[in-house]
């Protein structure tokens, strides 16, 4: 091989190597940045679907109390009816608990939420000092 042909292929390996350097780190922004949506993903997820089953019991608690109330209200001798009832208390004490349980959820699903936010909005802040923009293309790297 002459010095020039040796200088051309020093050349192009120059380029290949860059680009595959450049390739490297933009996949790696990529996979960390969806790494990163992903567990908010399955965090948003796991509180949601602990908060279904919840959200269930408490309405068919309510079912419950409703028909306890109509029964008794649609008997001849109805008798008074009220939250301290022995058959009712403790099903409106259920549903207390479950409004708690889902209250907490809720709290969580939004807090969540706005860490995302937060998040989104310091990456835009920090793209607009440096100039970047936040995805990982080219123009990253």
């Amino acid at each position: 091989m002459t010095k020039e042909q040796k200088d051309k292929a020093a050349k192009i390996w120059g380029e290949v190597k860059g680009g595959l350097e450049k390739g490297y780190v933009a996949s790696k922004v990529g996979l960390k940045k969806a790494g990163a949506a992903l567990q908010k993903f399955s965090d948003k997820s796991v509180v949601a679907v602990e908060k279904k089953p919840l959200e269930a019991k408490r309405k068919k608690t309510c079912v419950h109390i409703g028909e306890i109330v109509a029964k008794r209200l649609s008997a001849k001798n109805a008798s008074p009816i009220g939250s301290s009832d022995e058959e009712i208390a403790p099903l409106l004490k259920e549903v207390a608990n479950f409004d708690k349980e889902i209250a907490k959820r809720e709290k969580s699903l939004k807090e969540l939420e706005k860490e995302g936010k937060t998040s989104d909005k310091q990456k835009a802040d920090a793209s607009k000092k440096t100039g970047k923009k936040t995805s990982a293309k080219k123009s990253d790297v």
